[in-house]
């Protein structure tokens, strides 16, 4: 039983970490690209959104 409960606790932590990577990745790249991050936000405001005349919702 200490055995399921061990890899039940890793596959946790595998997941734990994995999130927190994922977290800091983006961090990272909204941090590297504000211009980018800017300029599409500029577009989305004055043109919409891509393919907006087709969404069903």
């Amino acid at each position: 039983m200490a055995d399921r409960f061990t890899q039940t606790q890793n596959i946790t932590n595998d997941e734990s970490q994995s999130q927190l990577s994922l977290q800091a990745l983006v961090h990272c790249w909204r941090m590297e690209n504000p211009e980018f991050i800017a300029a599409y936000n500029h577009c989305i405001e004055t043109e919409g959104l891509p393919l907006e005349e087709w969404r069903g919702f």
